[in-house]
């Protein structure tokens, strides 16, 4: 499965999380979720029995059970979200450091002009693949070049 055929099975559910909150959200955080008040991957909110997998990458968490009976979520099982297991995508480029790439996290994102430093081999590599010298994390690269220069500062898509 890719991370994006895990985002359309996720996206707008609710699960009851029992005693495996901590191992949801690191697999919610490697899928590319986050908190909704402040956009972050730490660990948190593991005595809430519930949480709410909303369609703009976001999760909120309740303690409610009337809420998560009246929320208007498909729920899911703790196995559905625990057994996901993804294909490593393929590179379609090789990269050094200091190459001149361009970057974006989102197809809606405009290409953003960078140079690569490595590939991330940190917790949160699934998702955020590509490292810049700045130190910045994406989920895209592609290398700036003749080829890819009409693509700086646009949404569009790359195409071999």
């Amino acid at each position: 499965m890719t991370i994006n055929e895990a985002r359309k099975l996720l996206d707008d559910t609710k699960v009851y999380v029992y005693n495996k909150s901590v191992e949801i959200q690191h697999k919610l955080f490697n899928i590319g979720y986050r908190w909704k008040d402040d956009k972050s991957i730490e660990i948190r909110h593991k005595d809430a029995p519930f949480l709410y997998i909303n369609k703009n990458g976001l999760i909120e968490c309740g303690t409610l059970m009337n809420t998560f009976l009246e929320e208007n979520k498909k729920e899911i099982s703790i196995d559905d979200i625990l057994s996901l297991d993804f294909k490593k995508e393929i590179e379609n480029f090789i990269f050094n450091p200091f190459d001149k790439v361009l970057l974006r996290d989102s197809n809606n994102d405009i290409w953003k002009p960078g140079f690569f430093y490595k590939i991330n081999d940190e917790e949160n590599a699934l998702i955020y693949k590509y490292k810049t010298i700045e130190g910045w994390y994406y989920k895209q690269c592609i290398p700036y070049n003749d080829k890819t220069k009409h693509l700086l500062g646009t949404t569009d898509k790359y195409q071999d």
